[in-house]
């Protein structure tokens, strides 16, 4: 069971962050649940949600989807294009499957920001975030950042970000998952954004990576008094 200490650190940081980075009032985050099943003694991630969901209750900021797949997408869709994906994993290879689900809603909104979470320690944090940005790289997302514990304290938590590495090709296996800040207890140690449009920049610029663009036609609208 993991200690209380690691759950309220992880709750408070996400708090933080949301205040900085889901910054508009009211609006809407999809709050992505783990896909797999905990064990029946370990109820970690039931009390992160319950102390996570109160938090942001009383913080009255926010709307919050939550979303949960038992295999696959079910339910209604959200009917538009949420700003703030908030995904919770419990594995290390939860983050492709979820954004595998996430994608096939209509509302599914690829230019949102993503905060990648997770009470679970890993022995490597690093390889973690590098494969949850693969995922979501694939699914022409950047705006990326992955929360994890600190294996050596727990209740310190790493940020990552990614960059390109240096044999990049325009591929998603070829990143490089970047420490960028930690977090403890709601307390961020550097200030700088965890969503640098730089990288954005740089891999346009500098790599020559094709950059997809979607259009249509919008017709004139006659407007009568």
């Amino acid at each position: 069971l993991l200690p209380v200490a690691t759950r309220v650190s992880l709750d408070r940081c996400i708090i933080a962050a949301a205040k900085h980075y889901f910054i508009r009032r009211y609006n809407t985050v999809v709050f992505s649940l783990p896909i797999s099943e905990g064990r029946k003694e370990d109820l970690a991630p039931l009390a992160t949600d319950r102390i996570l969901l109160q938090e942001m209750y009383k913080e009255n900021r926010w709307s919050v989807v939550m979303k949960h797949f038992g295999g696959r997408p079910q339910g209604r869709d959200i009917g538009y294009y949420p700003k703030s994906y908030l995904i919770q994993i419990r594995s290390r290879n939860e983050a492709k499957i979820n954004i595998k689900y996430l994608s096939k809603f209509v509302s599914w909104n690829p230019h949102a920001k993503f905060l990648i979470v997770s009470s679970q320690v890993f022995d490597e944090p690093e390889e973690v975030a590098l494969e949850a940005f693969q995922a979501l790289f694939a699914a022409n997302t950047v705006s990326i950042a992955v929360m994890l514990p600190d294996p050596q304290n727990n209740t310190n938590f790493l940020v990552f970000s990614w960059r390109p590495a240096a044999n990049y090709t325009c591929s998603p296996d070829h990143l490089e998952a970047l420490l960028i800040n930690t977090c403890y207890f709601g307390n961020i140690k550097r200030k700088q954004t965890w969503f640098p449009d730089v990288l954005r920049i740089k891999h346009q610029k500098d790599y020559g990576c094709a950059v997809k663009v979607s259009y249509f036609i919008w017709p004139p609208f006659v407007i009568q008094n």
